[in-house]
């Protein structure tokens, strides 16, 4: 069974600001996830490390995000 729920958020403007970061933040992170998943690889395993992604954080959004 498929359940949906929305929701109306009322975020304060210091919230909704970083609602918004972080919500593209991970558009940009998911991006970078299917770019990386449709490149040809050398085992059946794939390419996405967990480490692959922290790296890729730190680089572009700094420790701790």
């Amino acid at each position: 069974m498929k359940l949906v729920v929305r929701v109306k958020l009322l975020p304060t403007p210091v919230q909704a600001s970083a609602l918004e970061a972080t919500l593209t933040a991970c558009n940009e992170a998911a991006t970078w996830a299917a770019s990386v998943a449709s490149m040809p690889t050398q085992d059946a395993t794939g390419s996405i490390t967990a480490s692959d992604g922290r790296e890729r954080q730190v680089r572009d959004f700094g420790p701790g995000g």
